[in-house]
């Protein structure tokens, strides 16, 4: 019997790397599969990086598994010296394109968290193990092109981030005119912004969000998805 919070997959063991050559001291790089929704204290361990996303988070995770039956398999590796390197990583199963490995599915950027090279390159070969054990015909990573530099990207994305940590005025100041004058004419117009969590306002956003993915050609995404 699996403890709770190991997945039950085959082909991915912990397992242990030889003397590193070059500290010339023991190197003790273990992969193991989890599920982060289950494993103790992973947004701690995802918290302990600088690059984090909410998208590394053990509720992104929860949310992608009920809502679609996504199997996360996440990887870990334990790196030289102190942290812990996490590749997060779900099995989607589809009759249209086949079983595959995806990190991960609608998810914008969400690339490995990592406390050394050597122990996130010793995860991306945990990850290809695994998916010749599964059978998956593919895996997409959405981030940490420095790990593939060999492998030309599929597709390529600009990344924007956004500095909050001017005043409101000078963010405010810095938008383009017309996106300005949207916005005072949303002011004068009386529309107020609420945030809430009860059902009668997720049904209203989801009829707006439905309406806004049909008219973008996508299908909307299942309201247990919110």
């Amino acid at each position: 019997m699996l403890a709770g919070n190991i997945t039950a997959v085959s082909g991915v063991w912990p397992v242990s790397n030889d003397v590193n050559p070059t500290s010339g001291g023991a190197a003790l790089i273990a992969g193991q599969c989890v599920n982060p929704v289950h494993f103790p204290n992973w947004d701690t361990l995802v918290m302990s990086h600088s690059n984090y996303s909410f998208f590394h988070s053990a509720a992104w995770a929860k949310v992608l598994e009920d809502t679609y039956g996504y199997v996360p398999v996440y990887l870990t590796a334990e790196g030289i010296g102190a942290g812990s390197s996490l590749l997060p990583l779900m099995e989607v199963n589809s009759w249209l394109t086949g079983c595959r490995g995806m990190a991960l599915p609608f998810t914008d950027d969400c690339g490995p968290l990592y406390a050394d090279a050597a122990s996130a390159q010793r995860m991306v070969q945990c990850s290809l193990e695994l998916g010749k054990s599964r059978g998956w015909k593919s895996i997409e990573f959405r981030g940490g092109k420095e790990l593939f530099s060999e492998a030309p990207a599929s597709l390529s994305f600009y990344g924007h981030s956004l500095n909050l940590d001017k005043d409101e005025d000078r963010l405010f100041g810095r938008l383009e005119a017309s996106v300005r004058r949207a916005i005072r004419k949303a002011e004068k117009s009386g529309v107020t912004v609420m945030v809430s969590r009860e059902l009668d306002a997720m049904k209203i956003f989801y009829s707006l969000q439905c309406k806004t993915r049909r008219k973008h050609g996508l299908p909307p995404q299942p309201f247990s998805f919110f």
